[in-house]
């Protein structure tokens, strides 16, 4: 699934890196795509509403704008993820997100920082996110995130970094 669907490789190169039959590699990929299936459809009664959704997606907006760690905290699950893909650096849990957004991200002398354009990319909610590094700069594109949400709070945001991203999505905005 994640070699096809992901990776956008052709079945042929995912049976030649697992070592395994074309036929192999279709069953795989279709009992994968069923079990995702099933999974979504348990997850779909704990969908925010739109509505719900994009008062949430203000609230982390404006948090973030604030450098407000503690309102940031406030919309996080207790067990969040946050992701930069390629990097490895991954953190679990409120705290551990909150204390590198404290530590790498936010600079505590510079309160407008930060400003966070909304959309959609991958069929969820995306932030992108300029930088300015003192007042009397221009902000410049920084990276894109994208929120997971779940039960009224953000279950998971995967942070991208790579600036060969911002001419597509900031010709979006």
């Amino acid at each position: 699934l994640i070699f096809i669907d992901v990776l956008d490789w052709s079945p042929e190169e995912a049976a030649a890196a697992l070592g395994k039959s074309i036929s192999a590699i279709n069953s795989l990929l279709y009992r994968a795509r069923k079990t995702l299936k099933e999974n979504r459809e348990g997850r779909d009664s704990i969908a925010l509403t739109e509505e719900a959704e994009q008062m949430l997606l203000e609230k982390y907006l404006h948090a973030w704008e604030d450098s407000d760690l503690n309102r940031l905290g406030k919309l996080l699950k207790h067990d969040a993820k946050f992701h930069m893909p390629p990097f490895p650096n991954w953190y679990q849990g409120r705290s551990a997100i909150l204390g590198m957004i404290k530590h790498f991200l936010f600079d505590s002398s510079n309160r407008k920082q930060w400003k966070l354009d909304r959309f959609d990319a991958n069929n969820q909610p995306a932030l992108l996110l300029s930088r300015r590094d003192g007042d009397d700069k221009a902000y410049e594109l920084f990276g894109l995130m994208l929120l997971d949400m779940e039960k009224g709070q953000i279950s998971q945001i995967v942070a991208f970094l790579d600036s060969r991203l911002f001419p597509f999505y900031s010709s979006q905005l």
